[in-house]
Order: structure tokens, then sequence, then C-alpha cells
């Protein structure tokens, strides 16, 4: 049995985002399936593996527009990559800083 050590709350949530691979400048079309103020699991579609411990940039859509401006991009540390079927890829990170949304307002989001 492993052992949780995260230290904020990571809520369930689908959210349409952005990821930004920094080493092939390109961008991605993505979703979240949870997020906390210090990281997310985010399921991408990529033609090529994104590695853990990759830099990357990610933009969550926070309202129900499924564009996210560059503007809104925070760096992010690969910490978990699963391949999945069709070309998916799961990914979890963590961001270089706290998400610019605070616990409970992810909770109203949810």
């Amino acid at each position: 049995m492993s052992i949780d050590r995260r230290r904020h709350t990571r809520l369930n949530m689908t959210r349409p985002c952005k990821v930004v691979v920094r080493s092939a400048q390109r961008f991605l079309a993505a979703r979240t399936s949870n997020v906390s103020v210090t990281g997310a699991l985010i399921e991408v579609l990529a033609d090529r593996p994104i590695a853990v411990g990759e830099i990357i940039d990610v933009a969550i859509s926070w309202n129900d527009s499924p564009i996210v401006r560059s503007s809104e991009l925070v760096a992010a540390e690969v910490t978990r990559a699963l391949t999945g079927p069709s070309g998916t890829q799961t990914i979890g990170v963590r961001f270089a800083t706290q998400a610019s949304v605070s616990e409970p307002q992810l909770a109203r989001v949810a």
C-alpha cells in the first residue's frame, strides 16, 4: 500500500486544458481528471510520449469555455506518465508555482 504524501486536497474534475511541450514547441489539447492547487492529473493525446521529469506548460479552463489563453500557462514538471489506448497519455504534473486558484475556489468549480 502506498502512502499519499499530498499536502493539498485533489478534486476530481474534468476541465479542458492546454499543454505545451517545450522541447517540441507544440501545443496539445488535453483535459484534467483531477486538480489541486499544486498539481493535476491530465489526459493528453500526444504523438510522442511526454517523459517523467519533463517541464511543460499547462493552462486549465476554469470556466465552461473550451478556449484557454496562452497567458494562463503555468510551468509544471511531469511526475508520472502512463501510456493509454489510441495515443492517449495520462500525466501527473506538479505546478512550479501554486495555481492561481485556492482550494475553496477549486471546490466551487468542481
